[in-house]
């Protein structure tokens, strides 16, 4: 996160200097119980429906053949990693 966000210059007092990463918690820490496979499901299903409210028939391909794709390349790696 400090890689793509600068500590700003001026803070509430209620973040007494941490950084952005000090306010990150992983999901596992609050969802234990939801499992990978079942979170990207539940993303999948959520884009779909997102993008085919939202852009409908301005759609090259089938929303769900684009997200298929995607979904593809993250099971490739276990997270998304930004590179320079």
């Amino acid at each position: 996160i400090s890689m793509m966000l600068k500590q700003p210059l001026r803070m509430p007092d209620y973040r007494a200097s941490r950084k952005h990463e000090d306010f990150l918690i992983g999901l596992a820490d609050i969802a234990p119980t939801v499992s990978m496979h079942t979170l990207k499901q539940k993303l999948t299903d959520d884009l779909i429906k997102l993008v085919t409210q939202e852009l409908g028939d301005e759609l090259i391909k089938p929303p769900l053949e684009q997200v298929v794709v995607l979904r593809e390349r993250a099971d490739d790696s276990d997270s998304f990693a930004i590179s320079d």
